[in-house]
């Protein structure tokens, strides 16, 4: 793809009062009031950063959800990206796809818990209903470690631990400064 094709010709971001949005009644995509208030404290904290996709009369492509919060948080205007370029069918596989992909992805639970970790560390608004959608405090007390194995290899100790990330975090953060424990990538290595 030419880097001209990234973006269709004369493609710009407007403004449009946010009674102009047109959603589509045959949306598949669905969410709770406490999904809304949660996506509606992440645009208050970080702003409303992805223009709602749409034709040039306000029919929504892309951006159902993000109006719904922008509603909620009684926003009165919104970027429109125009999407004039695409017909009927294209718009229909688009809006399948880009929901779908984003399911896709999986975390990499070490590198998630040293983000989380360094984000509590900053008093980041951590938790599960707050605007990152994160948290290590709150620990469900009903779940359980589902692996505890301390095996000795040479002249170290290797304590496996498999169990809910939230668990797993607070387990490393309890035994990180202990002397003589090394933390290395998802092991807890005793020297």
């Amino acid at each position: 793809m030419k880097r001209a094709d990234l973006l269709p010709a004369g493609a710009g971001v407007s403004i449009h009062e946010i009674g102009w949005f047109k959603p589509d009644p045959t949306n598949p995509r669905k969410w709770s009031a406490e999904d809304v208030q949660q996506f509606a404290s992440a645009i208050a904290r970080y702003g409303f950063r992805v223009p709602i996709l749409c034709y040039s009369d306000g029919r929504i492509v892309d951006g159902h959800f993000r109006l719904a919060a922008a509603t909620a948080l009684g926003l009165k205007e919104l970027p429109c990206m125009a999407s004039d370029d695409w017909d009927p069918k294209l718009v229909a596989e688009f809006r399948l796809s880009v929901n779908r992909m984003g399911e896709l992805a999986a975390w990499e639970s070490s590198k998630l818990l040293e983000r989380l970790e360094a984000l509590r560390a900053s008093d980041a608004p951590l938790g599960d209903d707050g605007p990152i959608g994160f948290g290590l405090e709150e620990v469900d007390d009903s779940a359980e470690i589902e692996a505890w194995d301390f095996a000795p290899t040479e002249d170290v100790h290797v304590v496996t631990i498999r169990s809910p990330l939230p668990i797993a975090a607070e387990v490393r953060e309890r035994l990180r400064g202990l002397a003589g424990v090394e933390i290395v990538e998802d092991n807890l290595e005793l020297p």
